[in-house]
């Protein structure tokens, strides 16, 4: 039988996939992912299932059965059979509180300026709404948006837009009235959104994305592009086909964070909730700096583009330590959803010149 190694992220999800009840068992698994293989911190040009753990712990304190399989191997439907290697990652325990992300100067007065009311409507600025159990709330604009008909909105979050019909405010919530969400997802199947590569029982993938339409007398304000990070290139969808997208470097702009810039780690992050429901995100994002820091609370719903050619590539929408699995987060890691993929759902397109 012919056997050989995985090359693709869609070849990394076949193996996934036929493997799920090995990685499951795993001693207190936090989840699994899709990447490279790292060495002593030194990443190998080896494609790997990624699998999360609290500890690492020594070889001989973890029973046989909970151990994660160096290799996994999976049979193609063509015939032949793929192999990949696996990589543990330590993950880490949610804290009790935020703490607030550590700036430069220059990144100081960027923020200063996102949530203010004078810059206009562009991505990266602050946005505001109401909700019957929070209360009030912030969070940023990705970008602004055309739709079908022409009409001038915003791209967001699910989060931060709320259901269809919600009054969206800027800068600050209850200030001014600028529009409503029009439209939002949070979640779909897996096979919807992976094109049926994946069909588990109750699976689903989050999306958190949102259109917000503008009231006529404000869309005057909208300015196409990111506040101090200019236009933007053409959308960069993600090739599942190939491994391309990781690894690619990336920044954003978010009201919390300022400007940040990251790295696409892993995609197809998966986690099984506190309900039993198979939960999976697109991207995982490690910042760039010493911290790892790529965003934190207010930076929902803010674009995230490829350093060349400044090419947007998708939608954040958990910040520093988001709680998808409850006790538990990927430490220092951001969550995005593909970008091209969500302007389909939300049958909008980027707001050009």
């Amino acid at each position: 039988m012919i056997e050989r190694e995985a090359a693709t992220l869609r070849e990394l999800m076949i193996i996934r996939g036929q493997n799920r009840d090995k990685i499951e068992a795993a001693n207190q698994n936090l989840g699994s992912a899709l990447g490279w293989k790292h060495t002593n911190g030194v990443r190998t040009n080896h494609p790997a299932v990624i699998v999360f753990v609290p500890d690492k712990l020594n070889k001989a304190l973890v029973p046989r059965h909970q151990r994660v399989p160096a290799r996994l191997r999976a049979t193609l439907h063509a015939g032949g059979t793929i192999f990949c290697g696996t990589d543990v990652v330590r993950g880490g325990k949610i804290s009790v509180e935020q703490r607030p992300p550590l700036l430069s100067v220059e990144n100081q007065a960027v923020v200063a300026e996102l949530r203010k009311g004078y810059i206009g409507l562009i991505g990266g600025v602050q946005l505001g709404g109401f909700d019957s159990i929070i209360g009030p709330y912030i969070g940023t604009a990705g970008c602004t948006v055309r739709d079908r008909q022409g009409r001038v909105g915003l791209l967001t979050s699910r989060y931060v837009a709320g259901s269809p019909g919600r009054l969206i405010y800027y800068p600050r919530p209850g200030q001014y009235s600028i529009g409503f969400c029009d439209r939002a997802i949070e979640h779909l199947f897996d096979h919807t959104h992976f094109g049926g590569i994946v069909d588990e029982t109750n699976c689903f993938v989050r999306l958190d994305c949102a259109a917000v339409r503008l009231n006529a007398s404000v869309a005057e304000l909208a300015r196409p592009g990111l506040h101090e990070l200019g236009e933007l290139g053409d959308v960069l969808p993600i090739d599942i086909d190939s491994m391309d997208i990781i690894g690619t470097e990336v920044t954003s702009i978010g009201r919390t964070c300022g400007i940040q810039k990251g790295v696409i780690a892993a995609y197809a992050y998966e986690f099984i909730d506190d309900e039993g429901l198979s939960i999976c995100t697109d991207l995982l994002i490690v910042g760039a700096d010493s911290s790892g820091e790529f965003s934190n609370v207010g930076d929902c719903g803010k674009l995230i583009v490829a350093q060349k050619g400044a090419r947007p590539v998708a939608l954040s929408f958990g910040g520093w330590q988001a709680r998808l699995r409850k006790g538990y987060e990927q430490e220092n890691w951001a969550y995005a959803a593909d970008l091209s993929k969500l302007l389909s759902y939300l049958d909008i397109e980027i707001l050009r010149h």
